[in-house]
């Protein structure tokens, strides 16, 4: 491949040029697709161009597909090498977590997964998960590249987790139980041993009123306990209310008894400004002290 570069003026630095493939959402689902199938050597062994069945040669890398010879391998090649990895460094799913957190030691003994996608609230006709994912929901294949491609981010919708393209496996197990379940059912229970039941529609109904009946009742507790907290309130407002009343009389009262003892007890200088006449003031022998008036 040449590569010719041209300049208006002299050139100096370095020129970097990235070359990019360009693929279509249904080109990169098929290649999703072909990595993640497991090849069963006893049914798929196969020539992968002609399907011939006899004399055929494995790829020597992958050691999952068959040739009847190098050139149909060379002509498989351009598809082949976007999906061809060694067995050991094939990305794999991560065990489900039945526990509510990494330091809680109680399982849960089931777990409720829809069977619709949380990106387009469809049924899931391909499930994929990330390797790093550690939940059962999974979501469509061509609907979650659809949104990264035009969104681009590129995370899981259900955990937040990065999920970029080598990241993605599909969950064999759960296509199992959507090829097993009717196209009208939206939810199974999963249990811990790995086996599923389908939840209908009316058991979701029936378990929708159950919730909304405890909620009722729940509510309707709350509702009495804070109508007797405030019924204990009212008292306790009402005997404080009426203690401040008694104090409030009885220091009316004790104020009231010491004025009429002030009233009842004479002072002693009125006593004795009483007893006197109104007349002039006197001297030490008792005679009379007369202001003098003098005239000018």
């Amino acid at each position: 491949m040449d590569f010719e570069i041209t300049s208006n003026g002299p050139f100096g630095g370095v020129a970097v040029i990235e070359i990019v493939r360009i693929f279509s959402v249904e080109s990169i689902s098929q290649r999703i697709i072909a990595r993640c199938t497991p090849i069963d050597p006893r049914k798929d062994k196969k020539c992968a161009i002609c399907g011939r069945t006899s004399d055929l040669l494995r790829c020597s890398r992958c050691k999952c597909v068959w040739y009847c010879g190098t050139k149909h391998q060379a002509k498989d090649w351009p598809f082949h090498q976007t999906i061809c990895s060694p067995t050991e460094m094939r990305a794999k799913l991560k065990s489900i977590s039945f526990k509510q957190s990494d330091d809680d030691d109680v399982v849960c003994g089931e777990t409720k997964v829809s069977l619709r996608c949380p990106l387009s609230i469809c049924r899931i006709s391909v499930p994929v998960r990330g390797t790093e994912c550690l939940h059962p929901q999974c979501v469509d294949l061509r609907t979650f590249l659809s949104f990264s491609h035009k969104t681009g981010i590129w995370q899981c919708p259900v955990c937040l987790k990065p999920l970029k393209f080598n990241q993605i496996v599909i969950d064999n197990e759960m296509k199992d139980i959507l090829d097993k379940t009717d196209d009208d059912i939206d939810l199974v229970r999963l249990y811990p041993n790995g086996s599923f039941k389908a939840i209908t529609l009316q058991e979701q109904r029936e378990e929708e009123a159950q919730k909304q009946s405890i909620k009722t009742k729940q509510k309707r507790k709350r509702k009495r306990s804070d109508n007797d907290n405030d019924e204990d309130d009212n008292d306790n407002n009402d005997k404080s209310n009426n203690k401040e009343k008694e104090n409030n009389t009885a220091t009316a009262a004790d104020k009231g008894d010491k004025v009429n003892n002030n009233k009842a007890k004479p002072s002693s200088s009125s006593n004795n400004n009483n007893d006197g006449n109104n007349s002039a003031p006197e001297d030490d022998n008792g005679q009379n002290i007369i202001n003098p008036i003098v005239l000018d």
